[in-house]
């Protein structure tokens, strides 16, 4: 195969040097602040029922691990501080299209503790277009409670959110129903509201993300931690009108043992004892959920009625963020909707800029080949390690990329050159890959890890040029065994096939599209995992991505589907999807975009590729 030509050593030069504009860094930062009313639309459209008949149907999402990100531009519509005068700030969101009733009534989701911008993302990412109000305290967890208790104060805040939206809609708007959800702390704030007589009524469904702590009982012991029944009461009053069907409860949790208080673990212990229910453990890999190669899997399961109680396997802080950070997902599953299904990323432009010092530990493994080491990394006591690799680019950009995603295990970073046959030639040996491994355990043991130390499963991302290592590596199927998943971010090339070139036709190299197909395979069985990022930029002497990954998807026998309009990567501003193919875990995802930028657009994008996959419980 050719070297890629000038034009793409240029793309992969400027995709790590560029850093970040003014501009961008202005728009990120503007996610709470207040914007006029002009800036939403509201659509009279029915608002969806906030309940649902008594089912054990419910599908627990997956749980993963991921880091906290901004969006690059906040999510469309207003926010407005509703100062209320208490230590607790009340945020309010208004989402563009925001929808209502034709009596103009509408809900309102309440969350309590998570910092507005995420919360809002979430909200906008589960595809709600109803309000939302996020509550923080200034001080502990009490004071939610203390707050929203306060005599008409939250009757107040519904009266000032009425106003707002009736602004908007130019129209009387007045919320109806609410869904309260709270993360960490944020419990207090729900038990308050359900404390209200007034306000209780309103709320159609509670969903506490790892969130419910209160004091021990007196019969309470380290063994055996039962909480005050004073602080659960409101929840189990809750929860028995939800198993009855009335209401919808799920509370979701890790199975943290309890430290200082009774936690979410113990408190959902004693709520189903009150309600008369058992909790069952859940067979691995039964759903996507409960997939042992997923961050966080689901062990237990609680359903009667609409009253849902789920345990997932972590106990330590990232599994705590993950409630909140995969809240949307949780949602969708109180909504019923498939939280499996995977949801292909908009391309959006996105600057990066190179951090003024490494964080973590890189170490150098020779022949361009780097070992990154996260913060605080240190190999488990079975001695099991997950190695990612990334081929192609800057190191401090695929570092970032790793700790974007949330991943906290090692990765090797190899910045070859240009070209793809330099990429060839760096694993044209078969046992290179194997060296790579064994490079990298040999440095973990000197650092302290285990002398059992092995690489259980490899995962590969390539950009651009990078592709010509990672074809080396596929096509040895004994690496097939240990790589778990492929992520080819516009890096995917070929040979045009000479004779019907000469012919004037452009076909791709039968050989560069069959070494593809034994992995691609596997992905579409749900064993592996390949996803493939392309833009439509036009190499004249050669196959192109998309060439070569139209070719592949025709001879997998898949269909390609034109994307949804309303689908968050077809409304991309940028480089909107133009269509997709998917088949079990194989993906193959077509944007549009001619220009340089699309090309390092999908490079920086690499993080949302693998969350997707992640969503959707793809191994």
């Amino acid at each position: 195969m050719r070297t890629l030509r000038l034009f793409s050593a240029i793309l992969c030069l400027a995709i790590f040097t560029e850093g970040c504009s003014p501009a961008v860094k202005q728009r990120a930062a503007t996610v709470t602040a207040q914007h006029e009313p002009a800036a939403v639309v509201a659509t009279p459209v029915p608002v969806p029922a906030m309940t649902i008949a008594p089912t054990q149907s419910l599908v627990p999402p997956v749980l993963v691990n991921k880091a906290a990100n901004k969006w690059d531009v906040p999510p469309e519509g207003a926010t407005f501080d509703l100062d209320m005068e208490t230590s607790t700030t009340f945020t309010l969101f208004v989402p563009a299209g925001l929808a209502y009733n034709n009596d103009g009534t509408t809900s309102l989701t309440v969350h309590f503790h998570g910092a507005s911008y995420w919360v809002q993302q979430e909200h906008t990412r589960r595809g709600a277009t109803t309000p939302l109000l996020t509550c923080n305290a200034k001080e502990n967890d009490s004071a939610y409670e203390v707050d929203v208790m306060k005599p008409d104060l939250f009757r107040r805040i519904l009266a000032k959110t009425n106003e707002r939206l009736s602004a908007i809609a130019r129209r009387p708007i007045k919320v109806e129903t609410l869904e309260v959800s709270g993360f960490s702390g944020g419990y207090a704030g729900v038990r308050g509201l359900l404390r209200l007589p007034d306000i209780e009524p309103m709320i159609s469904r509670v969903l506490l993300n790892d969130a419910l702590y209160v004091g021990d009982a007196p019969d309470s012991t380290p063994t055996d931690r039962k909480p005050r029944m004073d602080g659960i009461q409101p929840f189990i009053d809750f929860a028995r009108k939800a198993q009855s069907g009335q209401r919808i409860f799920v509370l979701e949790h890790s199975n943290t043992p309890s430290l200082k208080s009774v936690g979410p673990k113990d408190c959902g212990r004693a709520i189903l004892a009150a309600l008369g229910v058992e909790a069952n453990d859940v067979v691995p890999n039964s759903i996507a959920a409960a997939r042992t190669n997923t961050d966080f899997p689901l062990i237990r399961r609680a359903d009667s009625g609409n009253m849902h109680d789920w345990t997932y396997l972590g106990e330590n802080v990232a599994i705590h963020l993950a409630h909140l950070r995969n809240q949307a997902d949780m949602w969708n599953a109180i909504d019923q909707k498939n939280s499996a299904t995977l949801v292909i990323p908009p391309a959006n432009k996105r600057s990066i800029q190179k951090p003024e010092k490494t964080i973590g530990e890189s170490i150098d493994l020779g022949s361009s080949f780097t070992l990154f080491l996260p913060p605080g990394y240190k190999v488990p006591k079975d001695g099991t390690v997950e190695l990612t690799m990334h081929f192609h680019g800057a190191t401090w950009f695929a570092y970032q990329e790793h700790l974007r995603r949330g991943l906290d295990g090692p990765l090797v970073a190899a910045y070859v050159g240009e070209g793809s046959r330099v990429y060839k030639n760096a694993l044209l040996d078969p046992a290179r890959f194997q060296q790579v491994q064994d490079q990298v355990i040999e440095s973990l043991r000197k650092r302290g890890a285990p002398a059992e130390t092995r690489i259980v499963s490899v995962n590969i991302t390539s950009f651009s040029a990078g592709y010509g290592a990672v074809r080396e590596i596929l096509r040895n199927s004994a690496n097939h065994a240990i790589i778990k998943r492929v992520i080819l971010a516009d890096s995917l090339y070929g040979d045009l096939e000479p004779e019907a070139l000469a012919k004037g036709k452009r076909e791709v190299l039968a050989e560069h599209v069959d070494v593809w197909l034994p992995f691609a395979r596997l992905a579409m069985t749900g064993e592996k995992t390949f996803i493939i990022t392309t833009s439509e930029i036009e190499t004249p002497t050669y196959a192109s991505s998309s060439e070569v990954s139209h070719a592949i998807v025709a001879k997998l026998g898949l269909k390609e589907i034109p994307a949804d309009p309303k689908s968050i990567a077809a409304k991309s501003k940028d480089y909107p999807l133009r269509s997709s193919a998917d088949m079990g875990s194989f993906h193959a995802w077509f944007y549009s975009g001619k220009d340089a930028v699309v090309h390092m657009t999908l490079a920086r994008r690499i993080a949302e590729v693998w969350e997707a996959a992640d969503q959707a419980g793809d191994p």
